[in-house]
């Protein structure tokens, strides 16, 4: 085969000899990609029918996919078969897209990573959908068709590089990914088609698939504290803070599983340091862990402001709020002064 180069393309095709395999070089990435060659003296049906392009789709290894290639110009029509290839990878690189993928037709993931290490967010408290483009079916008579999207943990890939994963949706090329329905981490997502056409009796089979990664990142833990974010109190009654409204976003208000809620407090002031107890304040120390938590202001000094910090904690997450709040002598009305 001689020498190709396409129009307005980097791309090339060069071969010794038409029984050896035929280097694709200046792809992007650096990786080559190779045609096997093909005996064209093997066919006798006319070109571009069915079965060619079946037999014909074998000279191309998996990392090669062009969508559409099966849609081939008129131009090749009415030239020797000994030449059909060079035409029909001139047509794939003038005319049509190609990426990485694999299998017998186009398959691509839309809006997806190949990179494990920069996975494609997705966040874990939101719908998402993943769609897959399937392309180059035109000229067959399809009759069935199996359509699988699959889910494998970076565990799993750790364990084994032919994991199957876990099947999430078969039947469509769109998966919808309903929200808190996968736990945080990076996977590898693999969406994988195969058809059947031809006589029922005796079918050929097309298949193709693509993957790509995706990081299920964990919404964010939101600490709150009832009432106002500045508070006067007196110096004689104990008073209850409310932090209930603190909840994970993943799981949403009210469902207080897996959370820790830590009570602090400190003076206000620029150099200062984080008690536990709030300067012995705090009522019953056993309930610091709580939603809620009971200060003794007598323990507190009389016109002095202190911070009250709440710490809300998961797995790795971490979020706290603050307010601040002054004693003063006597009975005070609670009254938040925002």
């Amino acid at each position: 085969m001689d020498f190709i180069r396409g129009q307005n393309t980097p791309y090339s095709l060069i071969s010794k000899s038409d029984s050896e395999p035929v280097k694709l070089s200046g792809l992007s990435r650096n990786r080559p990609l190779v045609l096997i060659s093909i005996d064209f003296d093997d066919f006798t049906q006319s070109p571009f029918t069915p079965q060619f392009l079946f037999r014909l789709r074998r000279c191309i290894v998996k990392n090669l996919r062009c969508a559409s290639y099966f849609q081939l110009s008129s131009r090749c029509l009415d030239i020797p078969m000994k030449h059909c290839l060079s035409c029909l990878t001139y047509y794939i690189f003038n005319h049509m897209f190609i990426e990485q993928s694999t299998g017998d037709f186009s398959v691509s993931i839309r809006n997806i990573s190949k990179d494990k290490y920069q996975a494609t967010p997705v966040n874990r408290s939101v719908k998402s959908v993943l769609s897959a483009k399937i392309e180059g079916l035109e000229n067959f008579n399809v009759f069935e068709s199996v359509l699988e999207w699959r889910l494998i943990s970076e565990m799993e890939l750790d364990t084994s590089e032919t994991a199957a994963g876990t099947l999430k949706s078969q039947g469509t090329n769109e998966w919808t990914i309903n929200r808190r329905s996968i736990p945080a981490g990076i996977y590898q997502v693999k969406f994988t088609a195969s058809y059947k056409f031809g006589d029922p009796a005796s079918p050929q089979t097309l298949n193709a698939f693509d993957y790509g990664f995706i990081e299920v990142i964990a919404a964010p833990l939101l600490a709150k504290i009832d009432g106002g974010s500045s508070v006067r109190w007196g110096s004689v009654e104990t008073v209850t803070v409310d932090g209930s409204l603190s909840y994970d976003a993943d799981v949403g208000p009210g469902n207080y599983a897996g959370l820790t809620f830590t009570w602090s407090c400190h003076e206000q002031k620029e150099d200062f340091t984080l008690s536990i107890d709030c300067f012995g304040s705090f009522v019953n120390l056993e309930n610091v862990n709580f939603t809620t938590i009971s200060i003794d202001p007598s323990h507190l000094e009389i016109g002095n402001t202190y911070i009250l910090r709440l710490t809300v904690s998961k797995d790795a997450r971490s979020s706290f709020t603050e307010i601040s709040f002054e004693i003063a002598a006597g009975e005070v009305p609670q009254v938040p002064l925002r």
